[in-house]
């Protein structure tokens, strides 16, 4: 399959090889090319989802190092075997001192899947390091971090519902909970207008 970046895809992102790889991950070695070049399209539009996904954990006060992971690879056939995970991260929260691996998605479907050649590479790199996988999954503007053995396979992929990685969530545990309460002086202010009834026909 040959992909013409610049001419699909105008200017080229500077990590447009990572996407490239990223889009053929999710849809398949055997997708189209015009497929392909929209899935890179979406995939450059905005801030990474794996930046946004590290800028939470930061914020959450937890995280010892969290790292993008270089995911250029070789030799080319290991691609066949492994899949290196997008992060590499350390909380403070861990009783184990060894890090983990984190795949970051973002799908807002109450399912997420993963094919099982690719979920099946991401756990052979993780076997081969030492270190649980974990998966970030962002679902419109909630986050939730659980472990990739929580995904079952169903009729053809790995997936894992909306509510079992509710359940199965390990951000709070991990990285941190954000709480607030309201202090002595606050209060809520409510103003009202009346404004005339309108007419009764």
């Amino acid at each position: 399959m040959e992909i013409e970046p610049e001419k699909k895809l105008g200017a080229q992102p500077p990590d447009l090889p990572r996407l490239i790889q990223d889009a053929l991950a999710e849809l398949g070695y055997d997708a189209d090319a015009a497929t392909v070049a929209e899935r890179v399209r979406r995939l450059d539009i905005g801030l990474p989802v794996e930046d946004e996904f590290s800028v939470v954990c930061a914020w959450l006060g937890k995280c010892q190092l969290l790292h993008k992971l270089d995911q250029h690879q070789v030799p080319i056939a290991s691609k066949q075997e492994f899949q290196v995970p997008d992060l590499l991260a350390k909380f403070s929260t861990q009783s184990s001192k060894f890090p983990v691996l984190i795949e970051v998605k973002s799908k807002n479907d109450k399912v997420l899947s993963f094919k099982p050649d690719y979920l099946k590479r991401l756990q052979n790199y993780a076997d081969l390091v030492g270190m649980p996988l974990l998966v970030a999954w962002k679902f419109h503007s909630i986050w939730m971090l659980f472990e990739a053995r929580h995904m079952k396979k169903a009729d053809k992929n790995f997936n894992i519902t909306l509510n079992t990685a509710s359940q199965e969530n390990l951000l709070g545990a991990l990285a941190g909970d954000v709480a607030y309460k309201i202090g002595a002086g606050a209060g809520i202010h409510l103003r009202f207008r009346k404004d005339e009834s309108p007419p009764v026909h």
